[in-house]
């Protein structure tokens, strides 16, 4: 079904026994699905290339109509200029080492119990963790020999 979506009417759409979905329109390609608990979700459709895809772009109330318009409209433009905004929004990949970095906080400290060593959380000095995380790979430096 389509509408003119406003505050108003998102706030007197009820939960039905299946999720259900209006479409706004003001904005191609944006609709709100509301879910058989009554929970709200912006979301748009646009095709890219030869897909058809969705992005969710936030909850209601916590994003406002506004907003939501703006970025249906954001996304809407990256399809234009030949942009797949599903790709833009995915981090880029973490490397191993900034990812240990991350995991090991400078406030963790490795100690040896057992013969095994241990995470504990409270500052100790440890030499080890500015160790390279990979120190030695048995494939070489990945140079494609041939």
């Amino acid at each position: 079904m389509q509408k003119a979506l406003t505050n108003k009417t998102l706030e007197a759409l009820k939960p039905q026994a299946k999720r259900y979905e209006v479409h706004d329109l003001h904005c191609p390609g944006m609709s709100v699905r509301v879910s058989a608990q009554g929970q709200k979700v912006f979301s748009v459709k646009f095709r890219y290339g030869l897909d058809q895809k969705r992005m969710k772009l936030g909850v209601f109330p916590r994003i406002t109509l506004a907003t939501a318009r703006e970025k249906a409209m954001d996304i809407l433009r990256q399809v234009d200029e030949g942009i797949d905004p599903t790709k833009r929004r995915r981090t880029p990949n973490m490397k191993v080492e900034a990812v240990c970095r991350e995991f090991i906080s400078p406030a963790a400290s490795l100690t040896c119990a057992k013969g095994f060593r241990v995470l504990q959380c409270w500052p100790r000095p440890c030499c080890d963790r500015s160790r390279p995380v990979v120190p030695y790979s048995p494939f070489g430096d990945g140079a494609a020999t041939g």
